[in-house]
């Protein structure tokens, strides 16, 4: 997928010179384990697991239970396309020179969130798996991006 993705930047927004090492070692940095570990914590953690816990909670009070229901597909639906939303929105810029891209970025960003959704759901909750599959996606991305000629 991010190889797809890259293919697609390169080829409709080619870059115009190569990064140095400096730029690459903090990129690899900041993409590989800070992005993963902040991006997860607030995207998956924070809007995906607090908007299932509040719709689960509405959904307990209107059916006047009092026991923990699991949510319905529905809710687990409309929770990764909010958290999906949001990831996608963080990841838009409104610069002039960029703003094509950067749309593209926010769409394909929402995409991939909504995959990270279901992968955190599928883990029962776990954000690990979310932010290691994070980090190989930006590790395949840089380099595909630093070593891959347009």
């Amino acid at each position: 997928m991010a190889l797809i993705f890259n293919f697609l930047r390169l080829t409709f927004f080619p870059v115009e010179s190569t990064p140095s090492v400096i730029y690459l070692s903090a990129l690899i940095f900041n993409g590989v384990i800070v992005a993963p570990i902040l991006e997860s914590i607030a995207d998956q953690g924070l809007v995906f697991l607090t908007m299932l816990s509040v719709f689960v909670y509405l959904q307990n009070n209107a059916k006047r239970k009092t026991s923990v229901l699991t949510p319905s597909k529905s809710i687990l639906i409309i929770a990764i396309l909010i958290q999906a939303f949001v990831f996608g929105i963080s990841h838009y810029s409104d610069e002039p020179s960029l703003s094509n891209f950067l749309a593209f970025k926010a769409a394909y960003t929402t995409i991939f969130a909504i995959i990270l959704g279901v992968i955190c759901w599928l883990n029962d909750r776990n954000l690990l798996p979310v932010m290691i599959c994070h980090a190989s996606y930006n590790v395949i991305l840089i380099l595909s991006q630093t070593f891959i000629p347009c």
